[in-house]
């Protein structure tokens, strides 16, 4: 159901993930409207998963930051929310990517 509805599929992860966390639709609304109901990192307009847009929140609080997409808020969690080792790997990119193309 959640692939032919995305309207059953925002209030599904509403009610998973904004509820845990005690975050009301109204709050869910709020957020995403002000995020131009968009990722909040990368913009893009597609959750890019059939389970929808993830409230991120903080491990440490339990509070709600952001609503995302699931690229974005799986690399969040695979640099374990660090933004030292996020800047790290951004760097190792640049300097890859900077590198000569070799034939």
């Amino acid at each position: 159901k959640a692939a032919e509805d995305p309207a059953w599929r925002e209030e599904n992860n509403f009610k998973k993930r904004g509820k845990g966390l005690g975050f009301t639709k109204k709050q869910w609304n709020a957020m995403f409207d002000e995020q131009g109901r968009v990722c909040a990192i990368c913009g893009s307009d597609s959750p890019h998963h059939k389970k929808g847009w993830q409230l991120d929140h903080c491990h440490k609080t339990n509070t709600a930051r952001f609503i995302l997409c699931t690229h974005c808020n799986r690399g969040l969690s695979g640099f374990r929310d660090n933004p030292d080792l996020m800047r790290k790997a951004a760097d190792a990119l640049d300097e890859f990517n900077s590198r000569p193309v070799e034939d």
